[in-house]
């Protein structure tokens, strides 16, 4: 609802301009009471005679100007009171009024807003004197503060809320019926916003969204931005109300009397609002936000809205409401809630109060009928508003539960009451009797590397002041190694029991404690919780796969066997023999010599230098596969002791084999001894030949004097199937050339990084050409650790080249990739034997030619050509005057028709041999040991071909007249690959 006054302002004169053709540019225009701050796109001013001008910074604003922006435009106003206002797009004010004069008691502002999006900053008047600002639902009542109004130009429906100030702080207003003058309520939170319909319409309450606050926030920050230019110096505000450069004679309402009619009493519109009878100064709005009065059938106490006095000071009758504390003290113990009782409030009038409170911890209301709640519901609030009848009032204070604060050893509530006309404040204190409570152990979470060690203090707390809290309790993690120092700190170390993870990788692991008072009270339990994060990765390993335990397990894990002798030397300490000290993996274990050779007490006591008293050797148990390979590396010295303590350091001897090397009874192994020369790490190594368990073990015997005492230590243990042997069928086997051989074994290995994927390549050791066909693949399905396994097969036809006796060895680099930069390796040897008479191949020389035309005759040298293949580093082929096929000779011949040729004469002689039953390794010697070939065989296993070979590399002899072509070869080859 728009009053006659504004819909005149906005409709003009009936005879525009008329003031300005008069001549009185000063009066027409009426007084100057600010200026443009800030334009954005398009804005406008109607002055009272009716023209019209575009807005400027800069451009002064009269009293009774009419100020329109357009669309997506915005306008910021300063007034002489330093009073800012901010106009959106589309949006509409009437500036009905400003009279300010700096220090003086009467200035006011009267403000109407009609349309559109609007910030203000209050000035100088609204704290010193009355400032009204009229919208089309509502009248609002400023004291000082930011508010923010938006009007919808429909229907005028006016949405209410409040800003920060510019220095951050929050203020408040109020707004009363247009009609009757009532109190509607009051704004003074910053995220509700009170939205009123229509004139006489019940306010209804909103919390901001998002979106509005975002807007919001746009529209305050352009008032702002005005604000702060204001203050900068922007425009010259000390001369504009009273003879200001635009101005005539001063003509400001100093009587009270502006340029415009002034408001009577029964027009309709409400008088200014201000500190008269009915309001405090200021109206105090609730502590909590928004606080809205029903205002009840027609005007204010008084006739009308509350009227601004000239004193903001005047004396305020506190009588007409009145809080009644109980007469007696209220006292309950900690954590224990109390019913308060003789609490009441007193209303001078008969219209509803608003009530506010505050608690130090919660509220419930005796009951909550007649009420209604702006804040919280009445059950367990810390702050609560509500308003209703003075009966519904009292009904809900008499009998109020207050529940304190677990802990807490003080207590009380605040009360602020509202009748619409004056309100009271009071507190009601509550004294709260301590009592003792237990700790609270606190949870505590912490990050280590996976190789790392974190130290941390136990986190407890006590509500009682001065109790003294120490470890009650403590488990264990279920990985890494926890100790409590016993200061009130824990220090965690991952000892290696997450090298598992890969980089980026965690792990977490737990354990509870709690704590205990100097009361006796214990507290909750409280959980650590550590994250262990991965480092990198770690390279695999193949491992012992088969070895029990481990060398490192210290003496307690080491058997005795009764063996050998001790032989004393002539050093004792206190009748004894110095003590043992092994030394497994970097384990040290200091035993007396009779502990640890299983020897009785006493058995040394009496000896002299020399003698030998029987006694045993350190032994390992270790269980093995047949064809296993197991090494490890060793090193060991003596230690005596000479009177003055001075050290000298022995390198004794180390006996495998006479002592404990044993495989299912049997010694396999012959005595090995330790080279007493020699420092630092040596490696042993065998291959079982049947499945079992052996002994590894070790006699000590110092090279000066005797045994005094001794460290051992073995390191790098590896077994697993790393070699096979395959023998050929006998010859008259049936199905000896379609038999195929194969053999496979399984290697161990491990890896610290549990997720790394493994694959494994293989390649020969040292040579191409092998037989047969060797392949491995990773296994990680098993319960146990991963392994390797690995397969050859070979057909037994491809061995036939192979005599009685003649071995090939084959050995293949295993390579292990953890698919991430680590690898390691391991070597598998395949033994290869011969049987029977090697396949029975030919050699046939045809048409062999001279220089001079002439050709031998083709003659078959036949036997077991390859019964002794001559080593071709060894021997030298030579020319032979001997024509017999004779096992065991180291030569072949060639004897040709006519007269002895030269040594030089045979450098151009070449013959073309036919190969019968050729196989691959056959051709492979011929061409390594026959000259260059010269010829290209198809590669086919048996058949005749022809191959050529130049002979000129060979050495000659005399050549007899005789054409005999015959090759003798040295017995039993040994072929490595």
């Amino acid at each position: 609802m728009l009053s006659g006054d504004v819909v005149s302002a906005l409709a003009g004169p009936l005879a525009p301009a008329q003031y300005a053709q008069l001549g009185q540019t000063g009066q027409a225009l009426g007084e100057r009471i600010g200026a443009v701050e800030t334009v954005n796109g398009t804005a406008s001013v109607q002055h009272v005679n009716g023209v019209v001008d575009q807005l400027s910074p800069g451009t002064p604003v009269y009293q009774g100007d009419v100020v329109s922006t357009g669309g997506d435009s915005a306008l910021s106003l300063t007034f002489v009171d330093d009073t800012v206002f901010s106009l959106s797009a589309d949006a509409r004010m009437v500036l009905d009024e400003l009279v300010y004069a700096p220090g003086g008691s009467d200035n006011s502002m009267v403000m109407n807003l009609v349309q559109g999006t609007f910030v203000f900053v209050t000035g100088q008047v609204a704290p010193t004197g009355d400032m009204r600002v009229e919208t089309p639902v509502a009248t609002m009542g400023i004291r000082g503060t930011t508010p923010v109004v938006q009007i919808a130009a429909v229907d005028g429906s006016t949405r209410f809320s409040l800003s920060p100030d510019p220095d951050g702080s929050v203020g408040s207003y109020q707004l009363f019926d247009r009609a009757s003058g009532a109190l509607l309520g009051s704004v003074s939170t910053t995220d509700l916003v009170l939205r009123i319909l229509s004139v006489g319409a019940t306010p209804l309450q909103e919390t901001k969204t998002q979106s509005e606050l975002d807007q919001e926030r746009v529209e305050t920050e352009r008032a702002f931005e005005a604000y702060r230019q204001s203050r900068q110096g922007g425009q010259d505000n000390q001369d504009q109300n009273n003879n200001g450069p635009d101005n005539g004679p001063d003509s400001g309402p100093q009587d009270g009397q502006g340029d415009g009619p002034p408001p009577g009493p029964n027009d309709g519109t409400p008088p200014p609002l201000g500190d008269q009878g009915s309001l405090l100064d200021p109206l105090g709005p609730p502590s909590n936000g928004l606080d809205l009065l029903n205002g009840g059938d027609g005007p204010g106490p008084q006739g009308g809205p509350p009227m601004l006095g000239p004193s903001p000071t005047m004396d305020v009758d506190f009588a007409k409401v009145m809080i009644n504390l109980p007469q007696f003290t209220i006292t309950t113990n900690e954590d224990q809630q109390i019913t308060v009782t003789g609490l009441s409030i007193n209303n001078a009038n008969s219209g509803p109060l608003s009530v506010t409170i505050t608690a130090m911890s919660t509220v419930t209301l005796a009951q909550i009928n007649g009420l209604t709640f702006y804040k919280g519901d009445g059950t367990g609030d810390e702050t609560m508003t509500f308003f209703g009848s003075q009966a519904a009032v009292n009904a809900a204070l008499n009998g109020l539960i207050y529940t304190p604060t677990q802990d807490a050893e003080s207590g009380g509530l605040t009360i602020t009451v509202s009748n619409g006309t004056n309100s009271a404040t009071t507190t009601l204190p509550i004294s709260i009797t301590p009592q003792p409570d237990a700790p609270e152990a606190l949870d505590i979470a912490l990050t280590v590397s996976e190789g790392g060690v974190v130290t941390a203090p136990f986190l407890g707390a006590d509500p009682d002041i001065g109790d003294t809290l120490t470890l009650n309790s403590l488990t264990l993690p279920d990985g890494g190694t926890l100790v409590d120092n016993g200061d009130g700190t824990f220090t965690f170390s991952t000892n290696g029991a997450f090298d598992y993870l890969n980089a980026g990788e965690t792990a977490q692991v737990m354990f509870d404690y709690s704590v205990i008072d100097s009361t006796a009270l214990v507290s909750n339990v409280a959980t650590v919780t550590i994250t262990i994060t991965g480092e990198g990765n770690h390279v695999p390993e193949f491992k012992a796969a088969v070895v029990e335990e481990g060398f490192e397990s210290g003496l307690g894990a080491w058997d005795t066997v009764i063996s050998g002798s001790i032989v004393t030397g002539d050093a004792t300490e206190g009748g004894q023999f110095a003590r043992l000290t092994t030394s497994m993996a970097g384990n040290a274990t200091d035993t007396a010599i009779e502990d640890a050779f299983g020897l009785d007490p006493g058995t040394f006591d009496g000896m002299v230098e020399g003698d030998a008293v029987s006694g045993a050797a350190m032994v390992k148990m270790i269980t093995v596969e047949a064809g296993d390979t197991v090494s490890f590396d060793w090193r060991f010295s003596t230690n005596d002791y000479i009177t003055g303590g001075t050290d000298y350091d022995d390198f004794g001897a180390v006996i495998f084999g006479d002592l404990a090397m044993k495989l299912s009874g049997v010694t396999f192994l012959g005595n090995v001894s330790g080279d007493t020369s020699t420092t630092g790490w040596q490696t042993f190594s065998f291959t079982a030949t049947e499945s079992g368990t052996f002994k590894v073990g070790f006699a000590a015997l110092d090279v000066r004097d005797g045994l005094v005492g001794s460290t051992l230590d073995i390191d790098n243990i590896r077994s697993g199937s790393l070699s096979a042997v395959i023998t050929e069928l006998e010859d008259d086997t049936p199905v000896a050339e379609e038999f195929t051989h194969s053999v496979n074994g399984v290697i161990g290995f491990t890896d610290l990084d549990a997720s790394d994927t493994h694959t494994v390549s293989v390649a020969p050791l040292n040579a191409t050409g092998y037989l047969g066909a060797f392949s491995a693949t990773v296994d990680t399905e098993g319960s146990g650790d991963p392994v390797v396994q690995w397969s050859f097969s070979v057909s037994d036809g491809a061995l036939d080249f192979l005599d009685d006796g003649e071995t090939l060895t084959q050995s293949y680099t295993l390579t292990l990739d953890d698919g991430n930069g680590g690898t390691t390796s391991e070597v598998v040897t395949i033994t290869l034997n011969g049987s029977g008479t090697g396949g029975g191949a030919s050699l046939v020389a045809n048409g062999v030619g001279e220089p001079d035309g002439g050709h031998a005759e083709a003659l078959l040298a036949s036997g077991p050509a390859f019964d002794s293949l001559f080593d071709p580093i060894a021997q030298t082929p030579a020319f032979s005057l001997d024509p017999a096929l004779e096992p065991g000779n180291t030569t072949f011949g060639l004897e040709m028709p006519g007269s002895e040729m030269a040594e030089a004469e045979t450098s151009g002689l070449t013959g073309m041999f036919q190969l019968e039953e050729r196989g691959p390794d056959l051709q492979a010697l011929l061409d390594a040991n026959f000259g260059t070939q010269v010829g290209a065989p198809d590669g086919s296993d048996d058949g005749a071909q022809t191959v050529g070979h130049d002979t000129s590399g060979f050495m000659a002899c005399n050549v007899p007249a005789s054409a005999v072509l015959d090759m003798v070869f040295n017995d039993a080859p040994i072929i490595s690959r």
